[in-house]
C-alpha cells in the first residue's frame, strides 16, 4: 500500500514525512506559481503529528513505517504513514476516503497532538527558493530521470532566471 500511495493511488493511510523542510516543500509546490493547474488556497499550511504524546489507551490510530527499501521515494521522502481504522467505515458510508479534518472530527483527542503551521500562499515561491538551498527539490524529493528536465524549468520558475 506504501507503494500506491507514493504513485497517486487513494488508500486508507495518510502520508508523512519525518522532515518538516519535505513537509514544507509539498505544501509550497501546491500553492506555487510553478504549478498552475491547480486550486489555490489562501495558505500554505504544513500540519505535524507529536508521535511523543501518542499512547495506545486513548487514540485509535497507528503509525506505520512501511519499509523504505526498493521504496525509492518513501526512502527519500522519509515517509512514514498513519492508519486509522475508522477509514474503511468512512469510505464505505462515503465513497472516498476521509481528510484531516474528518479524521479529527472523529476523535477530539487527535487534536491535542496535532500541531500547525501556515504562512500566506503567496509567500510559496519564496519558501521554493528557501527550500531549494537547503537542497530540497522535485528533484531530490522524486529522483527518477523524467524529473531531471523538469527540474531546470522548475527553477528558472521560482528563481524567475
Amino acid at each position: 500500500m506504501a507503494l500506491a500511495q507514493h504513485h497517486g493511488v487513494p488508500t486508507r493511510l495518510l502520508d508523512w514525512t519525518e522532515s518538516p523542510l519535505m513537509a514544507a516543500y509539498f505544501a509550497a509546490i501546491d500553492a506555487s506559481s510553478v504549478v498552475s493547474d491547480r486550486v489555490k488556497s489562501e495558505r500554505i499550511v504544513v500540519t505535524f503529528l507529536n508521535v511523543g504524546q501518542v499512547t495506545y489507551e486513548d487514540i485509535n490510530y497507528a503509525v506505520v513505517n512501511a519499509p523504505r527499501y526498493g521504496n525509492t521515494f518513501l526512502r527519500v521522502q522519509k515517509g512514514l504513514f498513519t492508519y486509522f481504522p475508522t477509514a474503511n467505515s468512512y469510505f464505505i458510508e462515503n465513497r472516498r476516503w476521509p481528510s484531516l479534518e474528518a479524521i479529527i472530527s472523529a476523535d477530539e483527542r487527535l487534536r491535542y497532538r496535532l500541531g500547525r503551521v501556515s504562512v500566506p500562499s503567496h509567500e510559496a515561491d519564496g519558501v521554493l527558493r528557501i527550500l531549494h538551498d537547503f537542497g530540497i527539490t522535485r528533484a531530490s524529493m522524486m529522483p527518477y530521470l523524467e524529473h531531471a528536465a523538469r527540474e531546470f524549468q522548475y527553477i528558472r520558475s521560482i528563481f524567475k532566471l
